[in-house]
């Protein structure tokens, strides 16, 4: 009954929820959910498990800033992220 509310009002995925979701500020840094864990860090990328696979922040400079209850958040020039 969800979906069917959700698809006539036109919302498609965005109200859905989601395995993970991020947003990126730019490419001064970003907001990342559904994290599971690190799995690799570097100042060039960081790697994070994800429910459903693997995501991969690359750029310069990167640090995590906060690492809370399934969210984290990264500083640093993001060049592209990417899930494999």
């Amino acid at each position: 009954m969800f979906d069917e509310i959700v698809n006539k009002l036109g919302f498609g995925g965005e109200i859905r929820p989601q395995k993970y979701r991020y947003t990126v500020f730019g490419v001064n840094g970003g907001i990342f959910e559904g994290v599971k864990k690190v799995v690799e860090l570097t100042d060039k990328e960081i790697t994070l498990c994800v429910k459903g696979g693997i995501l991969s922040v690359t750029g310069e400079n990167l640090k995590i800033r906060c690492f809370g209850e399934r969210e984290i958040t990264i500083s640093g020039f993001i060049k592209g992220v990417e899930f494999k």
